[in-house]
């Protein structure tokens, strides 16, 4: 009795660690390699061109995710509600961005490569986008597209309520790439 008793507990102990150790691995991220981009999203010109959207907007807060159904990307697709949108280039009514990545059902952050930063709720960004093409079913046709974090530049500091020159210095780069796309 005593022998199948340990028996019990060892094999109850080997459950547990092989439990801590796949929510270790889990907890760490991966990040997923993509196939080169098209656009250089750091030449704004090319990327004003490339889009059919450009606009300022703060994110206001995660909608949900879809998790990977066996179609599309082989990682989560990620929703967030724009407010305060700012049309640099084109005019609409959508105000849902589709990022692909976030966390999987194991809370494992899975994202590209290059797309390491999640939409931060509550900042305002820089958006450089085309709308999405429901090519599977977890795309929602209505809404914006972010692949690669180039496409969502951060704008620290932004005052939503001031002009283009009455920004501060740390949004005045970013000033001055809007000027070339409009």
């Amino acid at each position: 009795m005593l022998l199948h008793n340990s028996g019990l507990v060892a094999l109850i102990l080997l459950i547990a660690l092989l439990g801590f150790i796949l929510m270790l691995a889990a907890r760490k991220g991966r990040c997923i390699e993509q196939a080169e981009h098209l656009v250089y999203f750091k030449d704004i010109s090319e990327a004003a061109e490339w889009a059919d959207y450009v606009f300022i907007a703060r994110v206001e807060k995660k909608l949900y995710t879809k998790q990977y159904d066996g179609t599309g990307f082989r990682m989560p697709y990620s929703y967030y509600s724009l407010a305060d949108i700012q049309f640099l280039k084109g005019e609409d009514a959508c105000d849902k961005l589709l990022f692909y990545g976030g966390y999987s059902l194991w809370n494992q952050l899975i994202v590209f490569e290059d797309n390491t930063e999640l939409p931060r709720p509550g900042e305002y960004y820089l958006f450089t986008v085309r709308k999405a093409n429901a090519e599977n079913t977890r795309v929602e046709a209505d809404s914006y597209t972010v692949i690669t974090k180039a496409q969502m530049l951060p704008l620290e500091d932004y005052i939503p309520d001031a002009g283009f020159d009455d920004q501060n210095d740390i949004t005045s780069v970013k000033r001055s790439s809007v000027i070339l796309i409009s």
